[in-house]
This record gives structure tokens, sequence and C-alpha cells, in this order.
């Protein structure tokens, strides 16, 4: 878990609930992506502009990569397969592609003002990444690290968090109309032609800053969305895009992850400043 005011990452024992490290990184860490292949965890530092590389086994960090003269790398993401590790920056709309083998920064991809959101769809090969300022979100071809042009999406609003649950076919995006916080779950169709959006539900005010994560149950697929505004969490059904419930959580709840094999989800609460579980029981 990320925590901006301590600049620091805690690695948790799921099972034992109990912490078992406090490892330093950089300043304001935002988003959190790990490599159970290569047992790497990749944190992305806002306000220094760096990505700081834990390994798990010895909890310490090992490198940490830079960014200049782009800057304010918010979230991250793995594809496993090819080993590589993805970053959006939100100042100067950038998507950084790094090589995992030796965390060497291979090429940044202009995507658009604003980046915000990172997903991998690991069965196409694509990436998918939310530009909150330009309104749209783009795609990337893994292999090539060129934007697919013919299937940028054009949402109508305010894109933020992204989250693909490889069972469904669908990407999930946490949306703000115009004018507006986010407040919809939109849903789309996952092909080779592009994506298709074929659903959306109303969930929680996700506040002025965007603080709302989404993360799938890929066992039960249910979608969890954080709702920093109303201090709760949106429970969806991803099949059918019908809200489950919501519940109550914590002061400005912004993170959440789910481990399926525990049939939980784990929503991290930056103004209570602790993680709460939900069981998924829905």
């Amino acid at each position: 878990m990320a925590d901006r005011t301590a600049n620091a990452v805690h690695i948790i024992d799921l099972v034992l609930g109990v912490r078992e490290a406090i490892v330093p990184v950089g300043r304001q860490p935002f988003g959190v992506a790990v490599n159970a292949a290569t047992r790497k965890a990749y944190v992305a530092n806002f306000l220094d502009g760096t990505l700081s590389v834990i390994d798990e086994a010895s909890e310490t960090v090992v490198k940490t990569i830079a960014f200049a003269p782009y800057g304010e790398p918010i979230h991250v993401a793995v594809n496993p397969v090819t080993n590589r590790v993805y970053v959006a920056l939100h100042r100067g709309g950038r998507l950084v592609v790094i090589n995992g083998a030796d965390d060497t920064l291979l090429t940044t991809v202009d995507v658009g003002t604003g980046a915000f959101g990172v997903a991998v769809d690991l069965l196409l090969n694509q990436v998918y990444v939310s530009c909150r300022d330009s309104r749209l979100i783009r795609v990337v071809d893994g292999a090539s690290n060129a934007v697919l042009g013919g299937m940028t999406i054009f949402p109508g609003g305010e894109p933020y968090a992204l989250e693909i649950d490889p069972g469904l076919r669908r990407l999930y995006v946490s949306f703000a109309p115009e004018g507006d916080n986010p407040r919809q779950l939109l849903a789309y169709s996952l092909w080779a032609t592009g994506p298709v959006m074929d659903g959306s539900t109303q969930v929680g005010n996700g506040g002025p800053e965007g603080g709302c994560g989404v993360a799938v149950n890929r066992a039960t697929h249910h979608v969890f969305v954080t709702n920093s505004q109303d201090d709760n969490v949106s429970v969806v059904q991803g099949a059918t895009m019908m809200l489950l419930g919501t519940v109550p959580v914590g002061d400005d709840p912004a993170g959440v992850a789910v481990d399926p094999g525990l049939m939980q989800a784990f929503v991290g609460n930056r103004g209570s400043r602790n993680i709460v579980a939900l069981p998924d029981g829905y």
C-alpha cells in the first residue's frame, strides 16, 4: 500500500493481517503494481517524477527510474507475459514503457494530456491509457508501442481509473460527466477490432481529485469502486453492471485491490490512514 503522507510503501501479509515492512520511496507515492512472476513491485512517486522498484524478497528499493523532463507518474500496470511495465505520466501526457528484465526505460509514447489510469489486456497485448484532460482513452499496441488511433475511445467526459476483467473481456472505466466528479462506471467489451461500450452504472462520488480506484475480483467478476467523497465503496456485478451494494469504509478511500483467493477487497483510506478488508460475499 502506498502511503503518500509517509512517502513509503507498506508491505502487508493479507492472511495474517500484519504489516511486514515499511519501505521508503519517493515523495507522494500513488500507483503501485506488482509483477508476481519477477517478485517486483513498482511504485509511482508523483511529486518526485520517479518510479521506485522494490524487490519483494529483500523488501528494499533496488532501483529508482527518473522521467525528466516529463513528470507526475500516477498509475502503473504490468504485463507479466512480456515483462513490460507501463507508467502514466500525468504531466506531459506520456505512457512510459519499461523493460522489467533490467528495469530500463525503453520508450515514451505521446497519448494525451492528463494521462491517468493504465490497464493491460494480456490476450491482445494492448495497453489502455485514460487521458483525463484530453477526455479520451488511448489504446497502445504492446509489441510496437504505437498508438492504435482507430481504437481511441471518446467517452464524452473525463475518464479516470481503469481495470480489465480478462474472463469477461471487459474494460471498466471510472468516469466523470462534463463538469462533475467521477460518478459512473463504464464498461467496454474488448475485441480485436476495438473496444465497444456495452454498459454503465451509477456509483458514488469520486471527489474532485478523482479518488476512484477500480478493482475486479476475477473469481466472481464483481467490480469494486472507491468513492472518495462519499467515504464508501460501490460493488457492481461486472456481467450485468447491476449495483450490488454500497459499503462504508472510512475517510477518503482511494486505492483498492482484490485477492480472489481470500475473496476479499482491500481498500486504502487516505483520510483514516488505514486499510479495510471487505468480504466479497455478494
